[in-house]
């Protein structure tokens, strides 16, 4: 319960009692509905040098809000983690303090989740300055957002030269193919990024995933891992993906979940690819158009190979 006393001097019980009930190390405060005034609160009992994380997902906080919070994490040197997604009216203004943070403060904060926080092209620019001069972060997620082929294409610029990140979520942007072209030239020259998270985009079907394997069978040795869940790919794309997983050196992951158009036609191609990968290690496939004797046929052959097979029972 918030509450203003007479002499409006704000309190949140219900956050003050929280605070107290939590152990030092990791703050956790998701969907607790708070607001800008809380954020004096939070900063008092969470930024301490117990703390490397904060969570504030799933509240509502604004850009006002924000700005108290990077005002006060420029001189914190212990928190390394910092989750914001779904505070949607953070925005690119917020994305504004918290890049100046980053770029002239800050050097101990790693990862960073902004999904969901309403980010259009113009935070994105903000964002990609912030890569381009080398901020320490290592992973950041901007799923959920209000991105175009423009602002990706800032976004790909920047990971180019980008020595940092490692880990990027993209999922659920509205990404076409031609953005994923763009992102997949980038990745000809980055030499950092691991784990790409390009889910939830049905736009990108198996255009975007044949300029994307391209480059990986090409160019990149350092992605291991890739989600493409629920990107519109057909039993085309994912036999070039396939393909790509039989001959790349260092790709251990690969998330292919909920994509309807695989189907039993794929079975003898990935089968082969089950015998041949060295180096595939997790294959997620949950409901895709699969036949029960698919399925079966399928987890058959991962018990003589090295993959952990993920595949839905009905």
């Amino acid at each position: 319960m918030n509450t203003v006393t007479n002499n409006e001097t704000y309190q949140n019980i219900e956050l003050e009692k929280c605070m107290e009930e939590i152990r030092y190390g990791e703050i956790i405060l998701l969907g607790m509905n708070l607001i800008d005034r809380d954020v004096p609160i939070i900063i008092k009992n969470a930024l301490n040098s117990e703390n490397h994380c904060l969570q504030l997902n799933e509240n509502n906080l604004t850009f006002n809000g924000i700005k108290m919070l990077t005002d006060a994490l420029k001189a914190n040197t212990v928190l390394d983690e910092l989750l914001l997604s779904n505070n949607s009216n953070i925005g690119d203004n917020g994305i504004e303090y918290l890049v100046d943070l980053l770029m002239n403060y800050n050097r101990t904060l790693k990862v960073l989740d902004v999904s969901k926080i309403n980010l259009t092209d113009c935070g994105l620019v903000l964002l990609a300055n912030g890569l381009k001069a080398n901020i320490n972060l290592t992973e950041i997620r901007l799923g959920g957002n209000n991105f175009t082929n423009g602002g990706i294409k800032i976004l790909a610029d920047a990971l180019k030269t980008n020595s940092t990140i490692s880990d990027l979520d993209l999922s659920e942007n509205n990404l076409t193919s031609e953005c994923v072209k763009i992102l997949a030239d980038a990745l000809k020259y980055n030499t950092t990024l691991k784990i790409l998270d390009l889910s939830r985009n049905e736009n990108i079907q198996d255009d975007g995933i044949e300029y994307l394997s391209q480059v990986l069978l090409d160019d990149n040795r350092t992605l291991s891992s890739l989600k493409l869940d629920m990107t519109g790919i057909t039993d085309h794309g994912f036999k070039v993906l396939c393909d790509v997983v039989r001959t790349y050196s260092t790709l251990k992951c690969l998330f292919v979940n909920c994509n309807r158009l695989i189907t039993d036609a794929c079975i003898d191609f990935l089968i082969l690819t089950l015998q041949e990968t060295s180096t595939l290690r997790l294959l997620g496939m949950h409901y895709c158009y699969l036949s029960k004797h698919g399925r079966k046929l399928l987890h058959n052959q991962a018990q003589h190979s090295q993959v952990r097979l993920e595949l839905n029972q009905e």
